[in-house]
């Protein structure tokens, strides 16, 4: 599935359930530029094709489901929200581990600078996000969760692309819409 067919799908998803989706329209080339030049590393693997499309959606907009310790809904983010959201995320501690095991597939840390937040739920209590820093027998351009209370992160998709699929997956079976 590309990112033109998953918003052409949520959108369809959107109408059987009687909602209206209304996505942000699309970030310029200009801007994706500005972004990677400042997070140093190319946004690649279908997520920035989906900014090309549309540059996130409004407040209370669920774009995806994702499953961390349970099903969320999550917004999907314009890319200066997002790179803000990098930004603050530079400030947290890497001074406590999660109460259970990670994935090996993730990196250690909380605030690795080569995590790109691109969607949220609950004020970033839920933070999902572009990995080109994985962990051993993770793939470049993996998709992994922040989840807080208790604060862990979790391996969620191999790749951007395989998210979408979830996704949707996840929202039809969770009634996250409508």
């Amino acid at each position: 599935m590309n990112v033109l067919e998953y918003v052409q799908l949520l959108k369809v998803l959107y109408d059987e359930r009687g909602a209206v989706l209304n996505p942000n329209g699309p970030a310029t080339e200009s801007d994706l530029a500005v972004a990677e030049l400042e997070v140093g590393f190319q946004i690649g693997d279908g997520l920035r094709d989906l900014w090309r499309v549309c540059n996130g959606a409004p407040y209370g907009t669920t774009f995806f489901g994702i499953v961390s310790d349970e099903p969320t809904p999550c917004r999907f983010l314009t890319l200066t929200e997002a790179v803000n959201e990098w930004r603050e995320r530079r400030n947290f501690t890497d001074e406590y581990e999660q109460g259970f095991p990670r994935d090996e597939r993730i990196a250690h840390g909380w605030n690795n600078l080569r995590w790109l937040p691109f969607a949220e739920f609950n004020g970033f209590s839920t933070c999902v996000m572009y990995d080109r820093a994985s962990g051993l027998g993770g793939t470049d351009g993996q998709i992994i969760v922040y989840q807080h209370d208790p604060d862990a992160i979790y391996w969620v998709a191999e790749s951007f692309l395989t998210l979408l699929e979830d996704s949707l997956d996840i929202m039809r079976r969770e009634e996250f819409v409508g």
